[in-house]
């Protein structure tokens, strides 16, 4: 049995881990002024693009309007990518630049090595997800009267954990292959795809409509949606907020032993400093 003080010790090294990468992963980021103004301008450039294609479609063919059903996909895929891609990239960094074997040998625990490292690719996808807003707020979109904010944000938080779990099976096989960046995206571009990031699911075929319930984000899109777009309240999103919670302890014990796993191939093959 594990002593409550080595408990406390060791979420108190998590909570230090976590300020401390978010801290220099902001003063860094800050640190460059064009990629903040060039960010603003993509987002806009990409809600100018959709409010065009929304005007090809009729407004009943999806709850709310297409502009306000795919701007949330383009929100909620942000949070995907700072997950699934931004984890192993960030990894993969830290092992380029000859830091990570520091850090591990300072004795940082694998928990606050991976919520370190995703903590502010998630700043960041919030930071986007309020440019979103704001600009898609004056280009016209709106949310269904009633809309359940706060069942979004928790499918939001808990589909996000998913995402951070996924994300920590693409560092193990960085860790383990460092060229392994290009698959996690080209899995970003699969879950967005078959989780209905632009268009609605029922479009799909019927078999990979079903391949694409296993993912955590069409599950986390579906709610929020449901929330925002139709005022679905907490009794009909409960199903889903298990089924997301399930899928987010069910990953998250996934992708921490994937990460140890690949934590210890590379220190018994000394690649933890090699790129």
């Amino acid at each position: 049995m594990i002593a409550p003080t080595t408990v406390r010790r060791r979420r108190a090294s998590v909570r230090d881990a976590f300020a401390a990468f978010l801290r220099r992963d902001l003063r860094v980021a800050i640190s460059y002024k064009i990629p903040f103004i060039l960010e603003i301008a993509a987002i806009v450039f990409t809600v100018l693009t959709y409010i065009f294609v929304s005007k090809l479609i009729s407004p009943g063919r999806v709850p709310g309007g297409y502009f306000a059903f795919v701007l949330i996909g383009l929100t909620v895929s942000g949070f995907l990518g700072a997950g699934v891609y931004q984890l192993g990239s960030n990894l993969r960094n830290e092992q380029i630049q000859g830091t990570l074997e520091a850090l591990l040998a300072s004795g940082v625990p694998i928990g606050g090595l991976a919520g370190g490292m995703a903590a502010y690719p998630f700043v960041s996808a919030l930071w986007s997800a309020v440019i979103y807003v704001v600009v898609g707020a004056l280009a016209g979109a709106r949310a269904e009267p009633g809309a359940n904010w706060l069942l979004a944000l928790t499918a939001l938080g808990i589909g996000a954990i998913s995402f951070v779990a996924i994300g920590l099976v693409g560092a193990a096989l960085v860790l383990i292959f460092r060229r392994a960046a290009a698959a996690t995206g080209w899995l970003v571009g699969v879950l967005s795809l078959a989780g209905g990031e632009l268009f609605p699911t029922a479009l799909l075929p019927g078999w990979f409509r079903t391949l694409a319930d296993l993912s955590p984000y069409t599950q986390t899109l579906r709610l929020i949606r449901s929330a925002v777009l139709e005022a679905g309240g907490w009794a009909d999103g409960a199903s889903t907020l298990i089924v997301l919670a399930v899928m987010a302890l069910g990953y998250g014990a996934i992708g921490i032993g994937a990460l140890a796993l690949g934590l210890r191939h590379a220190r018994r093959t000394g690649s933890l400093g090699q790129y």
